[in-house]
């Protein structure tokens, strides 16, 4: 059974097994019962994973999302083309091991294989590990509308 908890724009799901042989029972009896951290990232992604690299912490997986240009905290300037390598640089030192990463671009310029590349030389994984691909939705007619791209780490956690 899964339950929805709201509040605001902030909706989690929990969910829990109704018999032993159901799917998320058996995941619960594979990977154990819990809760694990989430990290909602909504203002300076470099000063929070330098922050958390300070801190000695590590994380499970990394979902990042930047913007092709922005302002962070101190209106400090963001650039997608100057600023996403360092940014995966540091995030590379609050991975734990095996940990996955998904990360997401909407700039043009950052197609499939270049978000890959930069994935791999930044995290000193081979290439052949990172997954790549477009993002985009299709409508009912077959029209598309493309939203950038995407480079995905699986990892083993």
């Amino acid at each position: 059974a899964s339950y929805v908890l709201e509040q605001g724009d902030i909706r989690l799901v929990v969910t829990g097994a109704l018999d032993s042989d159901s799917p998320i029972a058996r995941h619960v009896m594979e990977h154990g019962d819990g809760v694990h951290d989430l990290a909602w990232i909504v203002d300076d992604a470099r000063a929070f994973a330098e922050r958390e690299a300070r801190r000695g912490r590590r994380y499970a997986g990394l979902v990042l999302d930047p913007p092709s240009y922005g302002h962070g905290a101190g209106g400090r300037a963001w650039q997608i083309e100057t600023d996403l390598e360092p940014l995966l640089g540091i995030c590379h030192g609050i991975l734990a091991p095996g940990a996955f990463v998904l990360l997401t671009a909407h700039t043009a310029a950052f197609d499939p294989d270049r978000l890959a590349s930069s994935l791999a030389r930044t995290l000193r994984v081979r290439p052949t590990t990172v997954e790549s691909g477009d993002l985009g939705i299709t409508s009912i007619d077959g029209r598309r509308l493309e939203l950038g791209a995407f480079a995905r780490l699986a990892g083993t956690a």
